[in-house]
């Protein structure tokens, strides 16, 4: 046979590569997890503080590692993980949710769509813009159906959350609805604190408080029940204003 022909049918059976995706062919072998010192106050107190730079680099490495995880089910019906923005750099409060929603997948930022346009508000009644504070969620892909996510779930993407606790370096928690709250204090053996009471994570202060999403529920209450959680949310956002300003130097 003709050495040419020879030498274009052995480059017809090298294997195609790792970028390219045939129809059909298995997903790719998920990575394994970056090993991590799990989150404590120890490790938040005696960490090597890090330059700007250094956390918005920090953060775009762990947003690539969620684009590769398969730790729970979510994966299987996410669109994009989405991880969580603003203020990388010691912002004064990071809130956390219990996970994305449906407007959450299609802007590719946390707390969007009426929810996120409530806390907005509540932010800039604090005296903040968005992008002074740090949002995230607990569980970074969307349950189908914007179901609340199970707590195996939050429990595969925690170590996710503590690592953007570690690079963000919040002054302040606010964790907000009753599946967050759960899901934080999951790997803590004290019982979490009931809504507007605060209580500690690793050595932060947290302040629990209700979720604008469920506030919005009774839009058409008449019995006054939405103004009666919103106050209890101001009241609690109040708190922690008092006690920033407390601790500034």
């Amino acid at each position: 046979m003709d050495p040419q022909v020879v030498r274009d049918l052995n480059s017809m059976r090298k294997p195609l590569p790792q970028s390219v995706v045939a129809v059909g062919t298995a997903p790719a072998k998920k990575r394994a997890r970056k090993k991590r010192e799990p989150l404590t106050k120890a490790v938040l107190q005696n960490s090597q503080p890090m330059a700007r730079a250094e956390r918005i680099q920090a953060l775009r490495e762990l947003e690539h590692e969620l684009s590769h995880c398969f730790d729970c089910d979510l994966c299987k019906t996410r669109a994009k993980p989405i991880a969580g923005q603003g203020n990388p750099d010691n912002p004064d409060i990071m809130f956390i949710g219990p996970a994305p929603d449906a407007a959450d997948e299609r802007s590719g930022r946390v707390f969007s769509g009426p929810a996120g346009d409530l806390l907005t508000k509540m932010i800039e009644a604090m005296e903040y813009k968005r992008e002074d504070l740090f949002l995230t969620n607990i569980c970074k892909c969307r349950p189908e159906n914007d179901r609340a996510p199970l707590l195996k779930e939050m429990k595969a993407c925690t170590h996710f959350l503590e690592e953007q606790i570690r690079i963000v370096r919040p002054k302040v928690i606010v964790v907000l609805g009753e599946h967050a709250i759960r899901g934080l204090f999951l790997n803590q053996s004290r019982s979490t604190s009931p809504q507007g009471a605060w209580t500690q994570y690793h050595g932060l202060p947290v302040m629990p408080t209700f979720h604008p999403k469920y506030i919005l529920r009774f839009q058409n209450d008449s019995a006054g029940q939405q103004r009666q959680l919103k106050s209890s949310v101001w009241r609690a956002l109040k708190a922690v204003m008092q006690l920033i300003k407390k601790n500034r130097p």
